[in-house]
């Protein structure tokens, strides 16, 4: 009797205790998807870093943004910080702390005006300038031995 007794009032809490716990584990784990550096986009993608005011960093979003076909292509994600916030082309979630990650270890000392970085596939700087020139930034990307070969494996010139 004590067993039945217990069951019916334990049940109710035990499953929702469970579910609780569940939902707890799911959302942890989102937010330990989100980005909160770079690291986890080495041998995947490209990245083109711009720090500008926020008029230009607006800007430079709506370029990036409107050559997504080639960016697409070349397996680039962007990033564009401000003093307003931080875009971006990258479609999962990114961590709180990622803005400054970026800004201490490419940005320091921060540019007067404008600033870019493009980071190959390695991880490593292969550039670094003043203006987001997107023709010389895809010229450069396409004469790297990484992006010559998936262009034969993808059969373009």
């Amino acid at each position: 009797m004590r067993t039945g007794t217990f069951s019916r009032r334990w049940k109710p809490r035990l499953a929702c205790l469970l579910m609780m716990i569940v939902s707890g584990t799911e959302y942890t784990s989102a937010s330990d998807d989100a980005l909160e550096s770079l690291d986890p986009l080495r041998w995947n993608h490209r990245v083109v870093l711009v720090h500008a005011p926020p008029d230009l960093a607006e800007h430079a979003a709506r370029n990036l943004t409107a050559l997504d076909e080639q960016i697409e292509d070349r397996d680039i994600a962007w990033f564009v910080l401000s003093d307003d916030g931080l875009s971006t082309n990258y479609p999962g979630p990114v961590g709180e702390g990622l803005k400054e990650w970026i800004l201490e270890r490419h940005f320091t000392p921060r540019p007067r005006l404008t600033g870019t970085v493009l980071i190959g596939k390695d991880g490593g700087v292969k550039s670094r300038g003043e203006d987001l020139d997107l023709e010389s930034t895809f010229e450069l990307i396409d004469s790297m031995p990484m992006r010559q070969a998936e262009m034969r494996r993808n059969n373009r010139p």
